[in-house]
């Protein structure tokens, strides 16, 4: 499994002239608070 997600990992790195990890940046934790927040958070998951 390593090697298929990196052999995926450097074809598309390479196609699209980038570096790195595939998804560095992109996920990170939020504290939800609010019920405004949480029920614009939990409508976005469902549509995606």
């Amino acid at each position: 499994m390593q090697w298929l997600q990196s052999t995926f990992a450097n074809r598309f790195n390479r196609m699209v002239r980038n570096h790195g990890h595939m998804f560095e940046g992109r996920y990170k934790a939020l504290l939800i608070e609010d019920g405004g927040s949480l029920l614009r958070v939990v409508n976005y998951i469902h549509w995606i």
